[in-house]
Order: C-alpha cells, then structure tokens, then sequence
C-alpha cells in the first residue's frame, strides 16, 4: 500500500514563558531516510494579563483541497488539521495560506454607558470585542491587507482564550521571501497585539 503523503505527530510539553526554539527529526526505519525541522516559538506570559497572541501557526491548503472555512470558534482549533502543518514556510503561489493563532486575556467588562443592545448583551456573558487585520509585506512594502474584522467569538468557552484561523489566497504573488502580519485589536481595553513570521514563496 502507498503511504500517506504526510502525518500528524503530537507532543505536549509544560513549559514556562520566554522565547524556544523547537527541533524534531524523523526517520524511516524501513528505508532510512530521514528529515529535521526546527521553528522559534515565543510562550506569552498570559499572567501579566496584557492583551497578547500566541506564535502564528500555519498550513498550506492546495488549490484542489476543500475551500470552506467555518467561521464559529468551536471549529477553528481544528481549521489545521484539514490541511498539512507547513513547517518549512515554503509555499507554492498557486496555494493557499491557512493560519490559526490565539488571543489571551482580552478585555470581557460590562459597559453600562452602551446602548446597542447587541453589544451589550455581549458583555454581560463576558465575550470579548475583538477586532483583526491580516497583512503580507515584501521588502518592507504591503502587498496584501485585508479588512479589518470582527473575530467571531460565539461559543467559545473560554473568553482567556480565544481562538483565530483565516486563509489567504497567495495568488498573483511572485517568488520570493515575505512576512505574515498578524494584528488583534482588543476595543474593550482599547489595546492591541501583532505576530510576525517570514515565509517563501517558490
């Protein structure tokens, strides 16, 4: 039988805040081939309770692969697992990138003084108000900006913790190194969080 062209390993580890970087090697024990990859992470010390963002996560989605996205929180944290991690940051202009991230200690108080009846039902169940803006530059200079927009935060069930997953078309864009840029805007607390992380496109 073929083999599958890629598979999922999964190691948990407590550590505490700062900034690693992480190594895994592999190797067929049939064949002999083997593989590495490493990747700098940064743990957020979520204790200063100051809005901040975990490392940026993201796949590579071919273009045959199946578009859909879900929206609501609850399926985000598995937006991943429907198309290979990409670990090398190497991807084709042809494919689509997929990004999954998470918010920590966003602003969830009560504001009486609203009078939109939505927003403040809101508050009351302790939901945040977050906002977010997908960037990608070359040389310095923004090549893709989308819209800021509300991240969907329905369902969640914990407010400390919310989780974000998008994907952008990296169509149209020629070969070469880029930069991910990811900003939250908490309109709560009135602060904000950004993610940065180089990728290729070959």
């Amino acid at each position: 039988n073929k083999p599958p062209d890629y598979l999922f390993y999964d190691h948990v580890a407590a550590v505490k805040p700062g900034l690693y970087q992480v190594r895994v090697a592999a190797i067929d024990v049939k064949s002999g081939a083997r593989g590495s990859a490493y990747e700098w992470i940064e743990v957020p010390d979520i204790a200063t309770k100051q809005l901040t963002m975990s490392s940026l996560i993201i796949g590579e989605r071919k273009p045959e692969a199946q578009a859909q996205l879900a929206a609501s929180a609850d399926r985000q944290t598995e937006a991943l697992k429907e198309v290979p991690v990409n670990v090398d940051h190497r991807f084709t202009s042809s494919s689509y990138l997929r990004l999954l991230t998470f918010v920590y200690n966003a602003a969830a108080n009560a504001d009486p003084k609203r009078t939109d009846n939505s927003t403040a039902t809101n508050n009351a169940r302790g939901v945040p108000e977050l906002d977010v803006q997908i960037q990608v530059f070359r040389d310095n200079e923004p090549v893709i900006t989308t819209p800021l927009h509300k991240i969907q935060t329905d369902g969640i069930s914990d407010a400390q913790r919310v989780p974000y997953a998008a994907e952008i078309s990296l169509s149209g864009l020629a070969r070469g190194a880029y930069v991910l840029q990811v900003t939250v805007i908490d309109k709560l607390a009135k602060g904000s969080a950004t993610r940065k992380l180089n990728f290729r496109i070959e």
